[in-house]
């Protein structure tokens, strides 16, 4: 299997003294799906952020399709890493509809709006789409979300506790919908969790994080 995104020996601190990721190192396969197992407090999240660019790293290196996307030197900005990023708060415009939402990370695009309607029928809220956030449930704009990360075609999917919150029905179902879609468009994602059953039933690969490190 092609290696996808190399991580070399990541560490990341706050503060001197207090190590949230210590020298974590970890190869993902192209097209592969891995979860990776945590509390609250075990540097998960740090880990999506350092990959996504939101955060550097003190130490380390990342590598993304054997480019170097960060490391001790530099650093490349967030936008031109091409890597999609779902987080829990699902972080939707609240003054934009459903197809605004889903076609503001690529609104320069002439075919934008045919790619806004695929991705709304992949994930069933076509009929949702002049509505705004406030209209929809905790699912509708979940999958709302997910559509907008998907849409530009990432390299990378990243996704932080993004079913956590939602009823055990609405997180059954996306749990199907996220699967299927993320194996027919052929993705490669990394999330993290703290559900092990989820963690379970959507990964090819499960790895626990503890006080920085990943096993």
């Amino acid at each position: 299997m092609k290696k996808f995104l190399e991580i070399n020996n990541l560490s990341f601190s706050y503060m001197k003294n207090e190590l949230i990721l210590n020298q974590v190192s970890l190869s993902i396969n192209k097209g592969e799906f891995v979860s990776v197992l945590g509390v609250s407090g075990s540097g998960k999240t740090t880990l999506l952020r350092l990959i996504a660019g939101l955060d550097k790293q003190n130490s380390g290196s990342i590598i993304l399709e054997n480019k170097v996307i960060a490391d001790e030197n530099s650093t490349l900005a967030p936008e031109k890493r091409n890597i999609g990023l779902v987080v829990q708060d699902k972080a939707l415009f609240p003054h934009l509809n459903v197809k605004e939402n889903i076609m503001f990370g690529i609104r320069k695009l002439k075919n934008k709006e045919n790619l806004a309607m695929e991705m709304m029928k992949l994930f069933r809220i076509d009929h949702h789409m002049a509505k705004y956030p406030h209209e929809l449930s905790g699912g509708e704009q979940q999958r709302v979300a997910l559509a907008r990360a998907l849409v530009p075609k990432p390299q990378l999917l990243l996704l932080d506790e993004p079913f956590d919150g939602l009823d055990k029905v609405l997180k059954a179902d996306l749990h199907i919908e996220v699967k299927k879609i993320v194996k027919l468009k052929e993705m490669t994602v990394v999330m993290v969790t703290h559900d092990h059953d989820e963690a379970t039933l959507l990964s090819d690969r499960v790895l626990s994080i503890k006080d920085g490190n990943i096993n």
